[in-house]
């Protein structure tokens, strides 16, 4: 029995045919009522002959691959959000363009592969791009309030700064004044350290802290005036400068036994520089 699909040659009793799998159909012998009367046997059927030659089937490769069969393929956005987010990093998330870029490829490239029924991958790249881009951006607001809050925060210690200073040395002026009612024979004192020194009864004028020359960011400096080389001290000069310009303190302060103040921006004070208002 030959197969009606392909031509191979199968069993008799065959239900599939063993070559290319189809249903084999029965063989039906047409009976030729004059060549059984005549005692010939009946020509063979068309099931019984084989059938003409027929193409081969082309095989499977030289088709082409149904849809779900093609390879998947990874989103050339999805590498280059990754890349760009990166590439951020090494700037130290400071170079804003390339995280915008980065965010934009990232969320074009997750729509794409979503919709790509499964041609595209790079879904997690694609996410880390976003992550990184973002946390990139991210430091543009942090720059703004820190650009805003820092010069305010650093305004607010100079100027605190400054009004410890002018309150030390008045301290001091009064220290020092005091001094020099307890002790009439030596005038005012020869150091700061004096004022802040103890004895006996008598305690110290001014604390250790500012008796040693140092307070809110501001350098105290004491110079005795001993005009006749007697050993009294007739009057004294006092300097309060910052001990960073600009940082913690902008102005310099002077005072003496007149304890009036006098200022200056620039440069050290003396008696000459302008009162404080």
């Amino acid at each position: 029995m030959y197969c009606n699909n392909c031509g191979a040659v199968n069993e008799d009793k065959a239900n599939f045919c063993v070559n290319c799998g189809a249903k084999m159909l029965a063989a039906t012998a047409v009976v030729n009522p004059g060549a059984i009367i005549a005692g010939t046997a009946a020509p063979p059927t068309p099931a019984q002959m084989p059938p003409a030659v027929l193409p081969s089937a082309a095989p499977a490769a030289a088709w082409p691959a149904a849809p779900d069969q093609q390879a998947v393929q990874t989103s050339g956005k999805a590498v280059a959000s990754l890349i760009l987010a990166l590439s951020n990093g090494l700037f130290m998330f400071f170079c804003f363009p390339l995280a915008i870029l980065a965010v934009v490829f990232g969320h074009i490239s997750r729509s794409e592969i979503a919709k790509s029924a499964g041609r595209l991958k790079g879904a997690g790249m694609a996410l880390a791009g976003l992550i990184i881009g973002y946390a990139g951006l991210s430091v543009l607001p942090l720059l703004i309030i820190a650009a805003i809050a820092i010069p305010n925060l650093l305004g607010a210690r100079v100027s605190a700064n400054e009004a410890a200073a002018i309150g030390s040395l008045r301290n001091i002026t009064t220290a020092a004044v005091t001094y020099q009612a307890e002790y009439p024979d030596k005038g005012y004192p020869l150091s700061l350290e004096a004022l802040g020194t103890a004895t006996g009864d008598q305690p110290a004028f001014i604390d250790s802290e500012l008796a040693s020359g140092s307070r809110s960011g501001y350098r105290f400096i004491y110079t005795p005036i001993d005009d006749n080389g007697d050993g009294m001290v007739e009057g004294y000069l006092l300097n309060a400068d910052p001990i960073s310009p600009g940082t913690t303190g902008k102005r310099h302060f002077f005072s003496d036994e007149t304890g009036v103040i006098r200022v200056e921006t620039s440069q050290m004070a003396n008696k000459q520089s302008p009162q404080i208002e």
